[in-house]
């Protein structure tokens, strides 16, 4: 969420009260950055929307697989209107009316003393709206429902009688801060409806395709490093010291990333050592691994060989007396 540029297309609308915007853009980006369930986000969300559009009211709809029309999901301000059940059934009515615009809509009623803002909630399927995040790109895949899958609804009642005949100055405030909210409310809506019907065998699922992108993750740098050490094959640094230095250098590398070099003669994940050697100034190379007959040291070549990295084993398991 861009705090500043959200922040200044909502400086425009009028204001109610003591109501800072500032201040109520950074409490719903804490808002979107906690874990609360839908329910809870879509409360907490609708509060601050009254609060920074001055509305009476506030309420969002969304379409459930069982209804064909959007139904209300949460209503805050609805029993303080001094409005009619004919007249509230007229501005659910204009909810239905306006939902599946492509764009947030506002319309001035001349039978009642308000006006209403509609923000219609579009799933990322919708070519209208092209997906703004990961998230929304996922739930393209899954979903199939057509137009807009919910809609957020502001009723303002402060109003004075002549907005009427200049409504279009006025919505031409409110409509691009509405639309600049659902922008940055869209991802996290969406997150939390795919969250709150996830079942267990889908939490599984999602794993296991997490699971699949780390292992390429781990065999693409696996490999990068094997190519890398390949280029030194038969290469000495001169010295003994120079060897070793080098060698630690290989095996942080390798142990950052849970990785062994592979013993040329047995076949095991070893770790690559230089030995002093009578004979070899330089030293020479050695795998120490450990076999289950116990620490083995092979090689004992004086230059350094083709490597080949593998997985880091499990770790031994102590013995009585071991």
């Amino acid at each position: 969420m861009n705090h500043a540029a959200l922040v200044e297309t909502l400086r425009p609308l009028p204001r109610v009260g003591r109501v800072r915007i500032a201040a109520q853009i950074d409490r719903l980006r804490r808002i979107c950055d906690d874990t609360q369930p839908l329910e809870t986000f879509l409360e907490e969300v609708l509060d601050v929307l009254r609060r920074v559009f001055g509305a009476a009211a506030a309420s969002v709809w969304f379409r459930t697989s069982e209804a064909s029309t959007l139904q209300p999901a949460s209503r805050i301000g609805f029993d303080s209107l001094a409005f009619s059940a004919a007249e509230l059934a007229s501005l659910d009515e204009a909810v239905l009316a306006l939902c599946d615009a492509s764009e947030p809509l506002a319309e001035c009623f001349e039978e009642l003393p308000a006006a209403m803002l509609v923000g219609p909630i579009h799933g990322p399927r919708d070519s209208t709206r092209p997906s703004e995040s990961p998230e929304m790109s996922e739930t393209a895949r899954t979903s199939e429902t057509p137009g807009a899958v919910g809609a957020f609804q502001l009723v303002i009642t402060d109003i004075q009688p002549s907005w009427g005949d200049d409504w279009d100055q006025h919505s031409s405030i409110y409509l691009p801060a509405l639309r600049s909210v659902l922008v940055a409310l869209q991802p996290e809506m969406l997150r939390r409806m795919r969250v709150s019907h996830l079942s267990i065998s889908e939490a599984h699922q999602g794993l296991e395709r997490l699971g699949q992108q780390i292992h390429g993750i781990q065999r693409s740098i696996r490999l990068a490093i094997e190519h890398h050490l390949q280029q030194h094959a038969g290469a000495t640094f001169g010295s003994f010291d120079e060897n070793l230095q080098f060698l630690r250098s290989i095996h942080q590398l390798l142990d950052a990333h849970g990785l062994r070099v592979r013993c040329p003669e047995c076949g095991h994940p070893a770790i690559l050592r230089c030995a002093r050697n009578a004979s070899v100034r330089a030293g020479v190379f050695m795998f120490d691994h450990y076999l289950p007959s116990g620490r083995t040291f092979h090689g004992g070549g004086a230059v350094l060989p083709t490597l080949r990295v593998v997985a880091k084993p499990e770790r031994r398991k102590s013995t009585p007396g071991g």
